[in-house]
């Protein structure tokens, strides 16, 4: 049974009969000893302090149940469990808000690394005069080191591997040349160089 049937139900069995349900061992009266056993649990909850938003509303809701000081301590329990709540919503909405412009950055960086690389014929370069690349070379440059890493998102590695060259530094293709000059020494000379 959810929470929002028991309140109803409970709202309506006082509302029609005028009191709070009590336990008996009458079999005609098995609504409710249901209906007391669930006000129980829900008034040990409250007691205990460990009763939730939605469990104090529904007390709250019962007419007769809480009155005087304890419906005071229970609407004020209520206050302060209902900001918390707003405030964790609110943070959960900040964060999806924060995620979906960190995409949006990263997406329009990528654009300009595409419109970069297509007017240019090359990936930039951060050891240059002009701002723009630089600035691109730059973004371009902290996506490979997620990728060495292995931090960064396999779409976004995926959408950097489309430009060739954009995750290979100049080191990785110096080291490259030189491992490939080794091999053509070595089947030309059948032997390593020596540095003699």
């Amino acid at each position: 049974m959810t929470d929002d049937t028991c309140q109803h139900e409970l709202v309506a069995w006082v509302a029609s009969n005028g009191r709070l349900p009590s336990t008996t061992k009458n079999p005609a009266r098995a609504e409710e000893t249901r209906l007391s056993h669930q006000l129980f649990r829900l008034r040990r909850t409250y007691r205990n302090g460990v009763a939730k938003l939605h469990h104090l509303e529904l007390l709250l809701s019962i007419p007769g149940y809480l009155e005087g000081q304890d419906r005071y301590d229970a609407e004020l329990r209520t206050a302060e469990l209902r900001a918390h709540h707003d405030a964790a919503e609110a943070a959960k909405a900040l964060a999806r808000q924060a995620r979906s412009s960190a995409t949006a950055r990263w997406d329009a960086s990528f654009v300009e690394l595409q419109q970069w690389v297509a007017s240019s014929g090359a990936v930039p370069r951060r050891r240059t005069g002009d701002a723009q690349e630089y600035k691109v070379a730059n973004w371009l440059n902290i996506q490979r080191t997620h990728a060495r890493k292995e931090t960064l998102a396999a779409g976004r590695e995926a959408k950097l591997r489309t430009i060739p060259g954009a995750l290979e530094t100049e080191q990785t293709s110096a080291s490259q040349q030189r491992i490939a000059d080794v091999a053509a020494f070595q089947s030309k000379h059948g032997r390593l160089p020596s540095t003699v």
